[in-house]
């Protein structure tokens, strides 16, 4: 088992596949794990005995190479939410919710604007409206209720707009920038051109100014190109026409990590991503939350 987990190994990284060493054993279920710890005099030992071992490899590397050839096919394609599958069908659901969440806020927002903009509208036209009731007073019969008419709808339309302008109030304008704060870093998460964050890009600077650690190291142990620490990380701006700052180099007088001793246990706060928040956070407006020991992983 020894020899075919190296055989595979050495496989996957002549096809840039990264996966640990340590767990290449896990790819075998437990029958070949048992047969392959069975002792040399085990009295059925004939009957598991493998196949002549020209005809092993020859298979071994044949099912590898079909293997490499199936996922290296998958790379990059986008799959539809897969069925009994607990997480996919979570987000499906989630998804279901925020269609419809956006489908009625459009809806609201059509008929707020509608009805505003008849009232706005209606105003220019007529100024106030009790003189205008009193215009029509004076129109002949058919004129007379072509405006009615319009009145009447600027009375529903006024109605209805500051019934909607209530139900917003309740809305604070703080609440707004929580979920504005919330979605941002969600949005971080998810794209993958933002997976460093600016903690990260601070790290790869210390590494590479104060540990002496090369470039090429930095880029390896992050997954990512040695051009994109030479063009956006370790420059202070873009050295694009923009000349953008790059805000991580403010970070490096920051901590990775801080540890509490509490009771004789040590507790250890990864908080890069707690300044990240902060830093979202601030830019609308918000105050700082306080890092919190309920969060803390104990050692």
């Amino acid at each position: 088992m020894g020899d075919l987990c190296s055989f595979i190994g050495n496989k996957l990284k002549e096809n840039n596949v990264e996966y640990s060493s340590g767990h290449l054993a896990e790819l075998f279920d437990d029958d070949e794990k048992r047969t392959q710890h069975r002792p040399k005099n085990s009295p059925d030992r004939g009957v598991i005995d493998s196949p002549p071992l020209e005809e092993t490899e020859q298979g071994i590397v044949v099912s590898i190479i079909g293997q490499l050839d199936f996922l290296e096919k998958q790379i990059g394609k986008s799959y539809d939410v897969m069925s009994d599958y607990a997480a996919a069908d979570k987000l499906q659901t989630l998804e279901n919710i925020a269609s419809k969440q956006v489908s009625h806020i459009k809806t609201f927002e059509k008929k707020l604007k509608t009805a505003h903009w008849f009232v706005d509208a209606f105003e220019k036209q007529f100024g106030d409206v009790d003189q205008t009731e009193q215009i029509a007073k004076g129109l002949p019969k058919k004129q007379r209720e072509r405006l009615q008419l319009l009145i009447t709808i600027y009375h529903a339309s006024d109605l209805l707009r500051s019934e909607m302008e209530s139900d917003l109030i309740d809305i604070t304008e703080n609440e707004i920038k929580e979920l504005q704060a919330t979605q941002s870093m969600t949005s971080k998460d998810i794209d993958k051109r933002n997976k460093l964050s600016n903690w990260n890009k601070s790290m790869i600077v210390l590494a590479m100014k104060a540990a002496n650690i090369a470039k090429n190291q930095c880029a390896k142990l992050c997954g990512i190109d040695k051009k994109h620490i030479t063009n956006n990380i370790y420059p202070k701006e873009s050295p694009t026409e923009t000349h953008t700052k790059n805000k991580h180099h403010d970070y490096i007088s920051w901590f990775d990590n801080i540890t509490i001793k509490i009771g004789g246990k040590t507790h250890t706060f990864n908080i890069y991503r707690w300044y990240d928040e902060q830093i979202e956070r601030r830019k609308l407006s918000l105050e700082f939350k306080p890092l919190v020991v309920a969060t803390a992983k104990t050692e």
